[in-house]
């Protein structure tokens, strides 16, 4: 009887209170990807354009190009984009949108950096056009992946130099195609056969 009226007593007996459970916290979203490009300066858009493209997998990005001449290619650019742009521009950059994406001229390196922590959730493309120099591999080293714009031993060359920044680099064959470099610059697609060396290069 004793477990029975055990039952009883409890059914009437407020609970022990239990240790109050901390609220749940969404995880932080995940960190857009540094990527960077090392080209050419009659490439950097193109080859930042395409990379870009391939990264932001349909939002806005920024092509953050030091060593080449401001950009004067634009085609109609989305609402994404040019918020991006005029949060860039309000931050003292020369930023202008096409596209799906936002050119941004960068004088130094050392601007490129700032122009990566202030485009808050969009991803941002690197391009330097300029020779490498101590400045320029520090930039290099804070990405997760640097492409080399070219073929053969001498992009490979450059890629494995790179690397021993302590990065992963690759080099980015680009076949010739004046239409997808022209629409890789302008922000507005990746295709034909610039897809699947830029994509492939990134995985």
């Amino acid at each position: 009887m004793t477990g029975l009226f055990d039952r009883l007593a409890a059914a009437f007996v407020a609970p022990a209170p239990t240790p109050e459970l901390g609220r749940w916290t969404p995880p932080e979203p995940p960190r857009p990807p540094r990527v960077a490009v090392l080209c050419r300066p009659g490439d950097a858009l193109a080859a930042g354009g395409a990379v870009a493209l391939a990264v932001a997998a349909g939002g806005p990005a920024a092509v953050v190009v030091w060593g080449a001449e401001p950009a004067t290619l634009r085609a109609p650019a989305g609402r994404a984009a040019r918020r991006l742009a005029l949060r860039l521009a309000d931050r003292g950059h020369t930023a202008s949108a096409t596209g799906r994406l936002v050119h941004v001229h960068a004088d130094t390196p050392a601007e490129v950096v700032r122009v990566a922590a202030a485009t808050g959730d969009a991803p941002s493309v690197a391009v330097l056009a300029a020779p490498r120099d101590t400045a320029a591999d520090r930039v290099l080293g804070d990405h997760d992946h640097v492409l080399v714009a070219g073929a053969g031993a001498v992009a490979e060359l450059a890629a494995a130099s790179v690397a021993r920044l302590g990065v992963r680099a690759d080099a980015l064959d680009l076949p010739a195609a004046p239409a997808a470099a022209a629409l890789a610059a302008a922000g507005l697609a990746l295709v034909g056969p610039w897809r699947a060396p830029v994509t492939g290069a990134l995985r």
